[in-house]
């Protein structure tokens, strides 16, 4: 395999994500961590032959006890030890940051709907964000983290302080969805509101984003998987 894709979820995947790895010629495969994935993985991800490693958001907390999520940290582990690219979405970055040595706790309030995300003055010499100053993108998380230590902060919103950060030169993780179409948050929604989740009484996310706001987020979220496809062929042949 190419890249190992940690979901959650069937409705949390690639997504805008997926196309680019097929323009860049990569495989993937995901780790599904809701359908008893035992089976079909070795116990030690060390046995793996990954070339990248990206960990998806879901409902779960980054401090739970779960299964899943313990082998996805010796996943994490092993992507940092090799210098593997690794890239942490939502829940992803939130655990990323953990085995950094940082904190994931409740943040002080909910991000659930379309916010402005600032990019910091390091991004501007990020393969993956040096292009973008201010971005709409979707969000969804309820709990933030500390920023980790030897970490490169690299963007902000209103309501959480670390939204970006770059951990060395092939490690990132993102708070936002760079990676949702509106066929996924539609199906998020749904979803949430069956299961009377009372996150989705949260009023920005039943206010559909512009039609312009989602074209440029798409444009921004292919640049983002574009810089990272991109180290992932770097890393296969300067290694």
């Amino acid at each position: 395999m190419s890249i190992l894709v940690c979901r959650h979820s069937a409705s949390e995947h690639l997504g805008r994500l997926k196309p680019i790895l097929y323009d860049f010629s990569l495989d993937y495969q995901y780790f599904d961590a809701s359908s008893s994935p035992s089976a079909s993985f070795p116990a030690d991800p060390a046995d793996l032959p990954f070339e990248g490693v990206v960990i998806l958001g879901g409902a779960a907390s980054a401090n739970d006890d779960w299964a899943p999520l313990r082998w996805e940290y010796r996943l994490i582990e092993q992507a940092l030890a090799r210098n593997v690219p690794l890239l942490g979405i939502c829940l992803g970055a939130q655990m990323i940051a953990k085995v950094l040595g940082a904190k994931v706790y409740r943040a002080p309030q909910a991000e659930i709907g379309w916010f402005s995300v600032e990019f910091l003055p390091p991004a501007a010499n990020d393969r993956l964000f040096g292009t973008l100053r201010r971005e709409m993108f979707f969000q969804w998380h309820a709990e933030t983290f500390d920023l980790p230590g030897g970490a490169v902060h690299l963007a902000r919103s209103s309501g959480c302080e670390n939204q970006a950060f770059r951990f060395g030169d092939r490690t990132w993780g993102v708070q936002f969805h760079p990676e949702v179409t509106p066929a996924m948050i539609s199906q998020w929604l749904e979803e949430d509101a069956r299961c009377e989740n009372p996150e989705c009484s949260h009023p920005a996310a039943f206010h559909p984003a512009p039609r312009r706001i989602v074209r440029r987020a798409a444009k921004a979220a292919s640049r983002v998987f574009a810089g990272f496809c991109q180290t992932v062929l770097d890393w296969r042949f300067r290694r």
